[in-house]
């Protein structure tokens, strides 16, 4: 029997009144996709953290070993392995 395959650890970094950190955040719940929230504003280590990684500012999501730095929803759902979102009307 082989092992089951690991399941990529997805972190968020958010921070205090950004709405775009809200957007990430709800595509995620919405998705079900279960994810860390490391928030700025309320964490020095996080914010250490997000420093090392390179990025300028929030949301940053990482998925394993992928960064996508600011929301970009098409993107991100394909980094998640997430279908397209469609419109229905």
């Amino acid at each position: 029997m082989s092992p089951a395959p690991k399941k990529k650890l997805t972190t968020l970094f958010t921070a205090n009144g950004c709405p775009h950190c809200h957007q990430a955040r709800q595509l995620l719940q919405q998705a079900k996709v279960p994810f860390v929230e490391l928030n700025i504003s309320h964490s020095t280590k996080a914010a250490k953290q997000l420093q090392r990684l390179g990025a300028k500012g929030v949301p940053v999501l990482k998925h394993g070993q992928t960064l996508l730095f600011g929301f970009q929803p098409r993107q991100w759902r394909q980094a998640l392995g997430l279908a397209a979102k469609k419109n229905r009307k």
